[in-house]
Formats: structure tokens, sequence, C-alpha cells
């Protein structure tokens, strides 16, 4: 056997069929990972995306018929010094399909067209296509759902037009917007004529936290139900934690099942060199000396092996955003910092139970016997 003791690159590139099972293990288990780590991360962030949108307004939802929104509640709301404007409309609602997953439930606004400029300026929007809409038979929408549903400016929306669809009725789209909130708008003549209303609450800038305060306090009551900011962040945030506890119970699943099938590899590839180990201990390497280039051979695998997942990864991830994402309006962060630090710990973990077994196995090394074959 050609025993070549020096630099484990070198050991690398003359025993290719030894080492590239390791490395493609290695490489498949952080490319797995990390393409679900870069979906779910996304997906947390789709839906903290949903939630900033209540950073400009609150909405108040009566329990009754609509009658109940009356003069007197919007005064009553007007005279807070937090409060920058009350808007009552109707809400029709679209959906927002994932990719993979379930749907986002979007609100289309029906509202009199002299509070869409309104409600346009306050939440930050902007057209970049197409105009306001003039009549009840048009609607201005997001240009991620746009994208989602394959809508341009004078296209039909509706289940009239795709019994699929969530928006009931017939609709041209005369406009659409800009702008971080996944939000549509219908004009109607007269708001009071909506069978269904409720009221957006829009507070004065920097007084987003008192705004909330006032209404869960003085508003909010068995007949009105009131969201906020504070409470859509806080269900997020729920729905975030149970999110991540899956994914963290399917990354220790997949780095268990690797990690076992990857330890039986080393153990098998480091048992057949035992005759080199038996050598290497013979001319004068001492047990440590030969776990530390052990401990080396397998770190820089795992290396490798790392950065090989991770380029195919972020490959696979422009690809995906590209054909997938980017048509739907759907974000998708390939770079980001989570999912990096989320694979990162899969070499570390590999690397430390790669060692164990094979430490203990040159601890009990007999490089006499070794040599002469009696093991």
């Amino acid at each position: 056997m050609s025993i070549r003791p020096l630099g484990a690159i070198n050991y690398f590139r003359n025993n290719k069929r030894r080492t590239i099972p390791l490395l493609v293990c290695c490489a498949l288990c952080v490319y797995f990972i990390y393409i679900f780590s870069m979906y779910a991360n996304s997906s947390l962030y789709m839906g903290e995306y949903l939630v900033e949108g209540y950073k400009g307004y609150s909405i108040l939802y009566p329990q009754k018929d609509a009658g109940d929104v009356n003069e007197l509640l919007i005064q009553r709301i007007m005279q807070d010094e937090s409060t920058d404007g009350v808007v009552e409309c109707g809400v029709s609602y679209t959906s927002f399909n994932m990719p993979i997953g379930g749907n986002y439930y979007t609100k289309i606004y029906r509202v009199e067209k002299k509070d869409i400029e309104y409600m346009l300026e306050r939440l930050g929007l902007g057209l970049i296509a197409g105009d306001l809409p003039e009549s009840g038979g048009e609607l201005l929408i997001n240009y991620r759902i746009a994208r989602s549903k394959k809508l341009t400016v004078g296209s039909e929306m509706g289940n009239q037009v795709n019994e699929r669809e969530v928006l009931n009725g017939k609709y041209e789209v005369a406009g659409i917007l800009d702008g971080e909130m996944l939000l549509g708008f219908i004009p109607v003549n007269d708001i009071k004529e909506e069978p269904y209303r409720v009221l957006l609450v829009f507070h004065k800038e920097g007084r987003l936290l008192q705004s909330n305060e006032f209404l869960e306090r003085q508003i909010k009551s068995k007949d009105i139900s009131v969201v906020t900011y504070k409470q859509v962040k806080s269900d997020m945030r729920n729905e975030g934690t149970s999110m991540n506890s899956i994914f963290n119970a399917t990354q220790v699943i997949v780095v268990i099942v690797m990690t076992l099938a990857i330890v039986n590899l080393c153990y098998v590839h480091f048992y057949h060199r035992r005759r080199e180990f038996g050598v290497l201990h013979a001319v004068g390497y001492s047990r440590a000396q030969i776990i530390n280039r052990v401990f080396g051979e397998i770190a820089i695998l795992q290396c490798i092996g790392f950065c090989s997942g991770i380029v195919l990864s972020i490959l696979t991830g422009l690809a995906i955003k590209y054909f997938i994402f980017d048509p739907k309006g759907l974000p998708l962060q390939v770079l980001n910092s989570r999912s990096l630090l989320q694979t990162l710990t899969i070499p570390v973990f590999m690397t430390a139970f790669n060692i164990m077994p094979i430490a203990r196995m040159l601890r009990k090394l007999d490089s006499i016997s070794i040599i002469q074959g009696n093991d």
C-alpha cells in the first residue's frame, strides 16, 4: 500500500474515491438544511411583512350590524390627540398564494373615492402603473398581488372571471401600487350602502403606542373588536415560534440521520487506514499527533463539504427566486445570516461526533500487530 503521510489535501487528491462520498454527504446535508431554512425564513419574513402594515393604522370591527358604526363613535375617536383620521370602509378579500404552503388572505378596502387618496398618502403607497379607479367596477392592487395573479392594468379580476378567485364580483385593474403593504382598493359611491363596515383609525406620526392604548382601553368592548399592531405582532410572533419549533425539530432529525451515516463512513474510511497510522506510530508519531492529524482531515473535509453545499444552495436559491418567487411577487432572501448560522452548526456537529469513535480506535492502536498483519 502506498503511504502518503504528508498533507491532508495531498491525501484527498490522491484518494478521491474514498473522500468524495464523505464530501457529498456533508454537502447534501448542508444543502437540504439551507434550502429549507431559506424558505422557512422567507415565510417568516412574509408574515412580518404583512404585520408591518398595522403600524399605519388600527382596525375596529363592530360585532353587530353596520349601523353600529356611527358618527358618535367616529367623533369620540377623533377627539383623542393621537388620532390623525378615521375612515369608514367595507372589506373584501383576495388570496396571495405561496408556491409551497398555505395562502395569505389580504384585504381589499371598499371606500369612497375621496378617502382613497388619503389612505394612499398615510400608508406610503403610490401608483407605479395606471390611474386611480373612477367607478365601483375598477380597483387598485399592490404589485405583489398583481404578479401573483399575473395581472396588469386593464386585466379583469374576481370570481366571475376566475372561479378560484376569492374576491366576489368582476373588476378591472385600474392601477397597480408599490409600497410594503399588500392591499387593494375599490371605490364606492356611498359607504353607507355597504352591508358590513369597519373603521380604520390612523394615528399621528410617532403616536402609534398611544393610539393603540386608547383604542384598547377606551373603545374596545364586547360589541367592538380592535385589531392593533401590538396584537397582530404578538400573534405573528407566536406563529413564528411554532414554525421555528417545527424547523428546528426537522433540522435535528436530518442532522442526526446524516451524522450517523457520515460517522459510519468516516469510521470505515479511517479503519482501512490502520496500516498507514501504524507505520506513522512506528516511525515516531505519537497517538495524540495521529489523532490531531485525523481531526484536521475531518475538519477540512467538513469545511469543503460545507462550502460546496452553501454554493449549491445559493445557486438553487437564485434559480427558485428568479423562476418561482419573483414572477409571483414573493420575497425570497437567498443570502441571509440566519440560514448561514443554522447550517454552520452542521460541520461543527459532524466534526465533533466523527472524531470520537475514531479517536477511541486510534488510542487502541498496536502498530507492531498492524504492520505484521495480525490486526
